[in-house]
């Protein structure tokens, strides 16, 4: 365990590579590092402490032990308040070396890395990632102590465009649908259907909006992309002639991949739409509000974008159906994930049943 510097980007940012456990910073208990590496090139950036069973089970004694303190489960909702207020203030006050490290972590730019993401409660687990490990962790969960789990799992979002849409609008929507953060989103748009009459058209357009992309070439088959210093990079991809059986329509690629599917009849796409394990979001275009309504009642999703794509908010609940997970993010219901109902009876001069 060390603190380190890191020049990012010209910025010197220091941090601990410790376990942070119990309000500090501390050994693991097997004297045992990991690399992080940079996600655009493979270099290791930093070795950091890997914690081991043992040290999650020390994780969690201290979690318990602080939250069973008098100090904090008798302070009333409003001072606990002023302690997120203080955690909020110090995040902004070192905003920018936690954007640097986030930007040189993930990979991500800094317009991407600015929307962080928090971490939920130790008397549960959060989860987003793949649907093989949220089913490991909901065995795990059953085969112990039955804790409240949230999983934020894959998907295979479908993007129906629909024959009255504005296929200009409905282009540049698509195709931020699939490039948002390098098409690397659990809802990117990966499959869009396109109504018969106006499918042509659309390809065309689409194919020249991707071909905008930065370095970007448009294939059939998709290739690695040679950039400077060499990474892990794909080409912006689209596929064409597909049917719903093929492993690249059912299948979450997590990449600029996209699938372009024809349909006849809005039944048809209905059927397409919902042709999948998961069901985390759907978008749909059309200047058609009613049949929007209508279409977005039947799609088995936890989101549905009209008119647009990837656009979410904290108030507002996010979470799938099927396969994409259990429990909301977001708004009122995420509330729900991180609180339990108790029923408290008062007699107040009921007599005892004879």
């Amino acid at each position: 365990m060390s603190v380190q510097t890191l020049n990012i980007n010209g910025r010197e940012v220091k941090f601990n590579t410790g376990l942070f456990i119990g309000s500090e910073f501390v050994k693991p208990q097997v004297d045992k590092t990991f690399p992080v590496e940079d996600p655009r090139i493979g270099k290791t950036i930093i070795e950091v402490s890997e914690g081991s069973v043992d040290d999650v089970d020390i994780a969690v004694k201290a979690a318990r032990k602080k939250t069973n303190d008098p100090a904090w489960n008798e302070l009333n909702p409003a001072a606990r308040g002023q302690f997120l207020l203080k955690l909020a203030d110090l995040m902004e006050k070192h905003f920018d070396d936690i954007l640097a490290i986030e930007m040189l972590d993930t990979g991500k730019t800094k317009k991407q890395a600015a929307n962080l993401d928090l971490p939920g409660s130790i008397d549960k687990v959060v989860f987003t990632g793949s649907t093989v490990t949220g089913r490991a962790i909901l065995r795990a969960a059953a085969d112990s102590n039955l804790k409240k789990v949230t999983l934020e799992l894959g998907g295979k979002s479908p993007n129906i465009i629909l024959p009255d849409a504005d296929l200009e609008k409905a282009v540049k929507w698509s195709a931020w649908g699939i490039n948002m953060n390098y098409g690397q989103t659990c809802h990117a748009g990966t499959r869009i259907h396109v109504h018969e009459d106006i499918y042509d058209k659309f390809t065309e357009l689409f194919t020249a909006r991707m071909k905008e992309e930065e370095g970007a070439t448009v294939t059939l088959g998709g290739k690695a992309h040679e950039a400077p210093g060499g990474g892990y990079f794909i080409q912006p991809t689209i596929f064409t002639n597909v049917t719903p059986e093929m492993k690249i329509v059912k299948e979450e690629i997590f990449g600029p991949v996209v699938t372009v599917i024809t349909f006849k009849t809005e039944e048809d796409v209905l059927e397409l739409a919902n042709n999948t394990t998961y069901g985390l979001a759907a978008e749909i275009h059309t200047n058609d509000y009613q049949l929007a309504i209508r279409v977005t009642n039947k799609l088995k999703a936890g989101t549905a974008w009209v008119n647009m794509f990837n656009l979410v908010h904290w108030s507002i609940p996010f979470g799938g159906y099927k396969e994409s997970g259990t429990g909301r993010e977001c708004g009122e219901a995420a509330l729900e994930n991180y609180t339990q109902t108790k029923a408290v009876f008062f007699n107040m001069g009921v007599d005892a049943p004879q």
